[in-house]
């Protein structure tokens, strides 16, 4: 296999278009609000909004906003970078919840 990155094709650009319409100021949109942030026709968005939730990238609230799922944190969990710091940082972090007798949890801000 060569190195040339090679673009994402229609439908998984569309994908990523969703998820790239959410922002610090815009955690939860409505179906519309996210085909417009997207740039992309509702019936589309909603195939791909249900796709996506069906996965777990969004996840649609009782208001039927949706937000980024927690399949996809998960995923993004797995990256090289963050692995090493929550090696390093583990040892630490176990027994700052053993002292405390609480959940710890470790976040990059």
């Amino acid at each position: 296999m060569g190195t040339v990155a090679q673009r994402p094709g229609p439908v998984l650009a569309r994908g990523l278009r969703l998820l790239d319409a959410f922002s610090a100021a815009h955690p939860a949109l409505t179906l519309s609000e996210l085909a417009r942030h997207a740039g992309l026709p509702l019936t589309t968005t909603h195939r791909l909004a249900g796709e996506l939730a069906a996965w777990g990238a969004l996840e649609r609230g009782a208001d039927g906003r949706y937000r980024v799922g927690l399949r996809l944190w998960e995923v993004a969990a797995l990256a090289p970078r963050g692995l090493a710091l929550r090696e390093r940082a583990l040892p630490f972090l176990e027994d700052l919840s053993q002292v405390t007798r609480e959940n710890v949890q470790l976040a990059v801000r």
